[in-house]
């Protein structure tokens, strides 16, 4: 099955700096900024005041996939930045330069720029 292209991109804040994000997303990918009351089509990035989220078609609340960031622990004693999880192990304390190739949503590139 071949992967879909981004198909519009929506904000759902008031927050102007949420809105420029959204702005610069929609015209990176090349997609349309949905203004309100359009119909989203296709696979939709939805932004809003608390998280990222992409949905395919209409995006009902707790419905899609949800990219939250602030969940993350900035503990370094004993929270996800700690040397003793496994992303830092495997890793390893001599490591310069990360590439984080996956296909995932940021999140363990988020940790790793935390990390240093």
């Amino acid at each position: 099955m071949p992967a879909r292209a981004l198909a519009s991109v929506s904000c759902q804040s008031r927050d102007d700096r949420v809105r420029e994000v959204a702005r610069c997303a929609a015209e990176a990918a090349g997609a349309p900024l949905l203004a309100s009351g359009d119909a989203p089509y296709g696979v939709t990035v939805v932004f809003g005041d608390e998280a990222v989220t992409l949905h395919e078609g209409s995006p009902r609340a707790g419905r899609g996939f949800r990219v939250d960031l602030t969940a993350i622990d900035h503990r370094t004693g004993s929270g996800n930045l700690s040397r003793r999880q496994p992303l830092a192990r495997a890793l390893g304390r001599g490591t310069r330069t990360v590439v984080d190739a996956t296909a995932g949503f940021g999140h363990d590139a988020c940790l790793l720029a935390l990390m240093g």
